[in-house]
């Protein structure tokens, strides 16, 4: 008899919100199935009272088999791993992973996390990431169809938009609102979500989930809508662990769309499942400039990684050219949205002139920035992964002698 359990175990990542690790934990006990799969939870805060907290939760749910590690167990494995060998390995690499920063440090959290998924299951042949701010219903549903070698969830809810995708949604929106055509791409992410719901949903989730202003002419519910929102997200998905070893995640947002599309693009094969989970994000301060920047950086070396183009000075300006023409692609809608307005919409122009004002310093930045710097972290990540897999050798080594 087929026995799920066996073959699927369930990891979240949670930092400074024990209350959406109790929502989710509460929501994986009500459960019939995924209730009785082990759990390895990596908890990345900073502060010892969420540290404290979230083990506190965990006594809410003595039915649930539960492992949890946090940023002192982390420093402790760590130590243990490194001389428990005798080898004159380079261990750098996996000492400079970091979790429990003041920041979110998502690219560490994800490479910590998916070693000691290795470390500690080196059985476990499949596993379900989740995010802390997602649910599961009763509805969900797994069978064999789901242990395959990577398979992406649907979601409902928030859409898992990077803030650049977030200012191109609300100028889809106000260009909608305010009658103004504009040509959309087809295999975009942001303009398919967009086609695919109503201006009220498109308002319903920017009034919800982000800090840019909507104005209040919607009537918007005060209830959760669950409608689809994109057919895959990077936070809910099923991956075969034998794939861990092989790649680590790269040290650049966004880490988890790099990491799955560079499986994808070596030939493993994405299936995807109608099993949708529930994204219940909190607000995204979508104009905050210094987070912006970190993202775009990274969507860059993204751009370069997709292209399976050599990593040379001309490509990775092709990949930083790319953007910049998709912000000046964003400035030239939001201008043409602001000659619409008329005095008595002061709020949402007053917040199209805060957004086009980050969009030309963000423009600025991308302009100013030189491509050495992309060459170079887009370089490191090329040996980097060289280092992971000897270091994924050397555990696998360790199981073995552990276990003969």
């Amino acid at each position: 008899m087929f026995d799920l359990k066996e073959k699927l175990l369930i990891s979240i990542i949670t930092k400074n919100d024990s209350s959406k690790l109790d929502r989710l934990l509460d929501s994986i006990f009500r459960h019939p199935v995924l209730n009785q799969m082990q759990i390895f939870i990596l908890d990345s805060s900073s502060d010892k009272q969420y540290i404290l907290s979230n083990q506190q939760i965990l006594n809410k749910y003595p039915t649930l088999t539960i492992k949890i590690v946090n940023k002192f167990d982390w420093e402790t494995v760590k130590t243990a791993f490194t001389q428990s060998l005798n080898s004159s390995s380079d261990f750098t690499l996996l000492q400079s992973f970091k979790i429990g920063a003041e920041n979110y440090n998502c690219p560490d959290n994800r490479n910590v996390q998916i070693f000691l998924l290795l470390y500690y299951y080196p059985h476990k042949k499949h596993v379900l990431f989740l995010d802390d701010d997602m649910l599961v219903t009763e509805k969900f549903s797994l069978s064999k169809y789901h242990l395959r070698d990577l398979v992406g969830l649907k979601i409902i809810g928030c859409p898992d938009f990077s803030r650049i995708q977030w200012i191109r949604f609300y100028l889809l929106y106000l260009s909608k609102k305010h009658n103004i055509k504009l040509r959309l791409q087809k295999r975009n992410l942001t303009d398919n979500t967009f086609c695919s719901i109503t201006l009220l949903k498109t308002a319903f989730l920017i009034k919800n989930y982000t800090d840019l202003y909507v104005a209040d002419d919607h009537h918007l519910v005060s209830t959760p809508l669950t409608f689809h929102t994109r057919g895959f997200d990077t936070g809910s998905f099923i991956c075969n662990s034998k794939y861990f070893n092989k790649i680590m995640y790269p040290l650049v947002f966004p880490e988890q769309m790099i990491w799955l599309n560079i499986l994808i693009k070596r030939g493993v094969r994405l299936t995807l499942s109608k099993q949708k989970i529930i994204h219940a994000s909190s607000k995204k301060s979508v104009l905050q400039f210094d987070t912006l920047k970190y993202e775009l950086e990274g969507i860059v070396i993204q751009e370069f990684f997709l292209s399976k183009l050599p990593l040379t000075e001309t490509n990775m300006q092709k990949a930083r050219n790319n953007l910049i023409k998709d912000v000046s692609l964003y400035l030239g809608i939001g201008k043409k949205i602001y000659s619409k307005y008329n005095p008595s919409q002061k709020f949402e122009k007053d917040q199209l002139i805060t957004l086009l004002e980050c969009l030309l310093k963000v423009k600025t930045y991308l302009l100013e920035q030189k491509i050495d710097q992309y060459l170079s972290i887009s370089s490191e990540y090329i040996q980097n992964n060289i280092k992971w897999r000897k270091i994924a050798k050397l555990l696998d080594r360790k199981h073995i002698s552990t276990y003969t």
